[in-house]
């Protein structure tokens, strides 16, 4: 098969461009907000911070929680998103466990999803908390700290700790 030096140059230049993704390109395209999130003495920034309140079932009031930060280097991102209900006109604050949303009963956390991802491969996975308490302390108006204590998360190979800190201001 023969060759000339324009098709090898060409495929040298589609070879050598068809390179990871520089990183400073990545955090480029990602919004910051203000805040840092703390997941296993590993910290993040944070990226979401959304708060939703709506009607829980039976009078009672359900805060939906988002947040979701990335390493400094924009590589890996990690994040929960979680439901609790509590009752109707009662401030949000205190320390509540993980419950199951099929079980009777409020002050407690009844949805919660642990999210990792892997941004430069593109590929991730959630998780569901099996048990663990969750401490939130209202700071100022749409600004709580959230603290986890004595979480597991199921995963395939049995359940794991996570121990997760982080303060924003949410969006609403």
């Amino acid at each position: 098969m023969y060759v000339n030096s324009k098709s090898l140059l060409l495929l040298l230049l589609l070879i050598t461009g068809c390179g990871d993704e520089d990183v400073t390109d990545v955090c480029d395209s990602i919004t910051f907000l203000d805040g840092q999130m703390s997941i296993n003495n590993e910290n993040y920034d944070i990226t979401t911070a959304r708060l939703t309140t709506s009607s829980g079932r039976g009078g009672t009031d359900a805060y939906n929680f988002s947040v979701k930060g990335v390493l400094s280097d924009c590589t890996f991102a990690r994040g929960a998103y979680f439901i609790i209900e509590i009752e109707k006109g009662t401030e949000l604050g205190g320390t509540y466990p993980i419950g199951n949303q099929f079980e009777e009963g409020i002050d407690k956390l009844i949805v919660f999803t642990y999210i990792e991802e892997d941004i430069v491969n593109s590929t991730g996975r959630n998780s569901q908390f099996v048990s663990g308490n969750f401490e939130i302390i209202k700071q100022a108006e749409k600004e709580y700290s959230l603290r986890s204590t004595d979480f597991e998360v199921e995963r395939a190979n049995g359940q794991i700790p996570l121990r997760f800190f982080f303060q924003s201001n949410f969006s609403m």
